[in-house]
């Protein structure tokens, strides 16, 4: 049974990854040059004569290797733990009705979860970036809450997108 688990959330993080260079490749066909990022907003312009505008308010959450960016509007019911011994790990959680449900985590030169990609920091050294992403128990929960905690949970690709369009990062390629 556990093994199941262990497939589930191995597949569901190469999922997520491959979601993100997906929207990546695909952004970056249609034109990189219609993206641009101001001021912890992403503004998005796909047509030079008729501008659609986009922004999304960010929370930041620093870690010592880079910053995470994860929409705002989660702000009310995220849960954010950092584990500062190595490795070091940033846990992300809802709280719905006072439970917490785990989400996702990116672990900072571990070997636990899916090797997402390398940080190189301002000493040169290389941190190696991992992801893992947990089954959620929905149990007595409303439609809402159901959707709120997946929608939550997708979100790892909206700091995906983020991390991977830092000039020191590098995505890991199969």
């Amino acid at each position: 049974m556990k093994n199941k688990k262990v497939l589930y959330n191995s597949i569901s993080i190469i999922v997520f990854v491959i979601g993100v260079v997906l929207s990546s490749v695909i952004s970056y066909n249609i034109g990189y040059n219609n993206a641009s990022i101001k001021n912890n907003q992403n503004t998005i312009d796909t047509s030079s004569t008729q501008p659609v505008t986009e922004a999304i308010e960010e929370m930041v959450i620093d870690t010592p290797y880079c910053k995470l960016y994860y929409p705002k509007k989660w702000e009310d019911s995220l849960k954010v733990n950092k584990k500062t011994d190595e490795p070091y790990t940033v846990e992300f959680y809802a709280t719905i009705e006072k439970s917490d449900f785990h989400l996702f985590d990116f672990i900072f030169n571990g070997t636990d979860g899916v090797l997402i990609g390398e940080l190189t920091t301002d000493d040169g050294s290389a941190v190696k970036v991992n992801v893992n992403s947990y089954e959620l128990e929905i149990d007595k929960l409303s439609e809402d809450e159901i959707s709120n905690l997946y929608l939550m949970q997708e979100d790892i690709n909206y700091i995906l997108q983020k991390l991977i369009a830092e000039d020191n990062f590098q995505e890991v390629t199969n």
